[in-house]
């Protein structure tokens, strides 16, 4: 997965709360990404849409339910 996504796509707004520390590295990385012409926020949304598929994968192991993007759960004996 490459670090630099240059392709525009629709957004929408999200909150998440982080530790002080980390809002600020966020900000630092902005303003560089800024001055390398880069989209950041296309580049944190593959960071993070990588990070749910990871998670996904570690739940559905834990819990042996597949975890479905619309949040449903199922338990992978259905037929």
């Amino acid at each position: 997965m490459p670090l630099v996504k240059r392709k525009h796509q629709p957004t929408t707004t999200i909150t998440l709360r982080v530790p002080q520390a980390l809002k600020g590295e966020l900000e630092a990385l902005r303003k560089l990404a800024l001055k390398a012409d880069i989209d950041f926020t296309a580049s944190i949304g593959e960071m993070i849409a990588g990070m749910f598929k990871s998670m996904r994968g570690e739940l559905e192991a834990l819990t042996g339910k597949s975890v479905h993007a619309n949040g449903a759960a199922s338990s992978g004996k259905e037929g």
